[in-house]
């Protein structure tokens, strides 16, 4: 079968271009721009064409006729590609689609990591467990790795562990075996009109999971830490995690990792893995206490090597860091990890799409307040309501409980040259954002260090 995947080289679609050829299947694909994950995929003998308009899926199509295309949600269903594909009687579907005929091909159990943020890092995680215990997983992680690829499939797996997105209500296409809920915060109000929407989804999605762990905050936000007593029907396996606690349930505050926000996720990914590995060697408890301490020292020191992953404060340079962080609450935690480096932080931060920041702007109040300074640059833009004006970056910076910490910038020569007197006083410099933040840092990094 040739499967042709539009957006190849966005981290959730080239995970799947993976998987895809792990399992034997000819793939192709095409985006707008090369990239490191296109290039990775060349090298495995994928076809990829950079442009997506019909005249490239048109070249791939007369080389070997295509089965299936498979887009991202970011690619629109009237889009060049998917219009040639129905004119062609070319299955058309998002990711979740392929996931689930996956899933079900080779018999996997789906273990899901859901929630508003830290799920690209716990999926990671909890990889990360069945890798250095040498127990074959398969796995769909949102962003690159360095023990592997972001998208695997191993024959031997017995689960498919999978970073569930909420955007497009694409994780409502699954049925997992067990669940990891990280945290919740409304976002996405393109998908979501209301907070109210937003909870919904995951009170939805939750409720499919025979196991599900997650913080007692977490389930309290959502109102599930009462299903058991209002529907005696729905039988779950609901493991609570509370901030503080002692004895046989996985505490964070046992794993040497900076960053709270790290911690807090390493017991997610630990806890759940103990319970899979009980499963594994048949010898599961019939309650969900672990009670193999020597199991869990051995898990706290493999997660305190957890090497982590790309745009999850990766050192670029010395004391020069890219971070994804782009709502209030990862701001804080990534801020909360950097100031246990000890040394004065400086941020340049990019906003994520204009409808959020309408949504987000009470809450920048005190999000960068442990900051010597913040670079405040233009909202980076992506699918936006044109008629929706678009705050400025003097409106967002009014948003702070102290403007002054803040000043406008652009992505240009002065912000490089005041980057290079705030590293040489030896402060740590963080970029943050989804956009085109990440790679002008990369491009300058160096810069800034010379």
């Amino acid at each position: 079968m040739h499967l042709f995947f539009s957006g190849i080289g966005g981290a959730g679609i080239s995970a799947l271009a993976n998987i895809a050829l792990d399992m034997g299947f000819s793939v192709s694909g095409s985006d707008i721009g090369e990239s490191q994950n296109t290039k990775i995929l060349k090298s495995r003998g994928a076809i990829i064409e950079i442009g997506q308009s019909t005249a490239e899926i048109a070249r791939v199509n007369n080389l070997k006729s295509i089965n299936w295309l498979i887009r991202s949600s970011s690619i629109s269903e009237t889009s060049d590609e998917v219009e040639f594909a129905k004119k062609n009687n070319i299955k058309v579907s998002k990711r979740d689609d392929f996931i689930n005929f996956v899933l079900k091909k080779e018999k996997l159990k789906l273990v899901a990591v859901c929630g508003t943020h830290g799920k690209t890092t716990t999926t990671a995680m909890l990889s990360w467990l069945f890798h250095k215990m040498n127990i074959p997983v398969s796995h769909i992680i949102g962003s690159n790795i360095s023990w592997g690829k972001s998208g695997q499939y191993l024959p031997k797996s017995r689960y498919l562990i999978l970073e569930a997105d909420e955007y497009d209500r694409n994780f409502l296409a699954y049925q997992p075996e067990a669940t990891i809920l990280t945290s919740i915060d409304y976002d996405h109000p393109d998908t979501y009109p209301t907070k109210e929407d937003y909870l919904a989804a995951f009170r939805e999605f939750l409720l499919r999971s025979n196991l599900l762990v997650a913080y007692n905050e977490d389930l309290k936000k959502l109102g599930i830490d009462t299903w058991q007593n209002k529907d005696q029907s729905v039988k779950k396996d609901i493991w609570q995690l509370k901030k503080r606690f002692a004895g046989k349930i996985v505490s964070y505050n046992s794993f040497r990792l900076p960053g709270l926000h790290n911690r807090q996720n390493a017991a997610l990914a630990t806890s759940l893995f103990t319970k899979i590995f009980d499963n594994h060697q048949q010898t599961a408890n019939p309650t969900i206490e672990i009670h193999n301490h020597q199991l869990i020292a051995e898990l706290e020191e493999i997660i305190s090597t957890f090497p982590g992953t790309q745009r999850r404060m990766e050192l670029l340079n010395k004391n020069v860091y890219t971070d994804y962080a782009h709502h209030p609450g990862e701001i804080q935690a990534t801020l909360q990890l950097a100031g246990e480096l000890g040394d004065e932080v400086v941020v340049v931060y990019q906003p994520h799409q204009n409808l959020r920041q309408y949504e987000i702007l009470p809450l920048y109040k005190f999000s960068f307040q442990s900051a010597k300074k913040v670079y405040w640059l233009p909202t980076y833009l992506t699918r936006e309501n044109p008629g929706l004006k678009v705050l400025s970056q003097a409106e967002l910076i009014s948003s702070l409980a102290d403007p002054k910490l803040a000043v406008e910038a652009e992505l240009n020569g002065d912000l490089l040259e005041s980057l290079k007197k705030d590293h040489e006083e030896g402060k740590i410099i963080i970029f943050m954002g989804a956009g085109s933040i990440d790679s002008w840092a990369r491009k300058n990094s160096d810069k800034i260090i010379d």
